[in-house]
């Protein structure tokens, strides 16, 4: 037999912040099909081709009636000033310092399952999910009360903020329903839509990915446009402004356990990232999610975040740069950073 609290003890022995339980039934929400409809996905077009599942998990998993959602923390600090101030380092979105995280997270969601099993003694069907799965696993967060969906898009709990990871676990067995005690919201605060650089969070709740830092530096494969290059700053994967500006962020807690975050990996210096190859890169960030830039579009950020320091050291790397990457989106990148930096 299986109870709530069994559940939720074994899940939080496990290292696990928050756990939910819901029943599974049709999503009623119209956000995702008016987002997607409007552009605003830019071209990820693997969010179109599985909308109809992320409207009804029925459809990823036949049968489903079940799902478990948690947290993970990934909160690690802030950078030293000296480091975080330095326009010669780039800077690395800080989920992606947390080692291995995909792993981490699936290794324990496989490790509930297997409670579960050993609980019900009972076979059934699961699917695990860390980030990949047609899930809209914000919008089943915030139902089972992990928090609330804030303005800048971020699932936010009142105890700690935005600094976690999500996974779920759809089962076509019925579990006993676990809401958490979830309150606040963002009221009248905007510092995410008045700070986001480009502009990227339109209005509440809703960022256009086609402006957005995060995937312009990420799943964008092509040239970032002109207009939002100097905005991008030194940030040569992904973006944690909207995160960093939050107040609920203010109560982030530093997850136990990890090493002191390696700053020649998060925040390298620009002139040493553009000359990696790309098999120095792949082994630099092997496991990490930074390997999602691929390392075209890692050195096409990395000729971008050189021009907006605009010195003369960082001219001089393009130039070495330039004869060393032969790609054309690449070149085009360096091309703009030089200019920069002759300004």
């Amino acid at each position: 037999m299986i109870t709530k609290e069994s559940l939720t003890n074994f899940a939080y022995s496990l290292g696990l912040e928050l756990l939910g339980s819901i029943r599974i039934e049709p999503v009623t929400d119209t956000y995702l099909k008016e987002w997607i409809q409007s552009g605003k996905s830019a071209d990820m077009e693997w969010m179109s081709r599985s909308a109809e599942k992320r409207e009804d998990p029925a459809r990823v998993l036949e049968g489903a009636k079940s799902m478990l959602i948690v947290t993970l923390n990934y909160f690690q600090g802030d950078p030293p000033e000296d480091i975080a101030n330095d326009p010669s380092r780039g800077r690395i979105a800080r989920y992606a310092w947390y080692p291995e995280y995909h792993e981490v997270l699936k290794e324990t969601l496989e490790r509930l399952v297997q409670f579960i099993q050993t609980a019900t003694g009972v076979a059934f069907g699961y699917r695990t999910y860390v980030d990949t799965g047609p899930v809209l696993e914000r919008y089943w967060a915030e139902r089972a009360g992990l928090g609330f969906i804030g303005k800048n898009s971020s699932l936010i709990f009142w105890k700690y903020g935005s600094y976690v990871f999500l996974g779920e676990i759809l089962l076509d067995i019925e579990l006993p329903e676990i809401h958490q005690h979830s309150i606040g919201g963002c009221g009248t605060c905007t510092r995410c839509l008045a700070t986001c650089p480009t502009g990227a969070i339109v209005s509440p709740k809703v960022v256009d990915a086609r402006m957005c830092i995060s995937y312009l530096t990420i799943e964008n494969r092509g040239v970032i446009p002109e207009k939002f290059r100097k905005a991008i700053g030194n940030r040569i994967f992904g973006c944690d402004i909207c995160q960093e500006i939050c107040p609920w962020n203010s109560k982030a807690k530093k997850v136990e356990g990890l090493p002191m975050p390696d700053w020649n990996l998060w925040a390298p210096r620009l002139t040493e990232a553009i000359g990696l190859s790309e098999d120095e890169f792949k082994k630099r960030y092997d496991n990490s999610p930074v390997l999602r830039t691929k390392y075209n579009g890692f050195i096409r950020n990395v000729a971008v975040a050189l021009g907006n320091w605009g010195s003369g050291e960082a001219r001089e790397a393009l130039q070495k740069a330039k004869e060393q990457h032969n790609d054309t989106i690449i070149q085009e990148h360096i091309d703009w950073a030089i200019k920069e930096c002759t300004i």
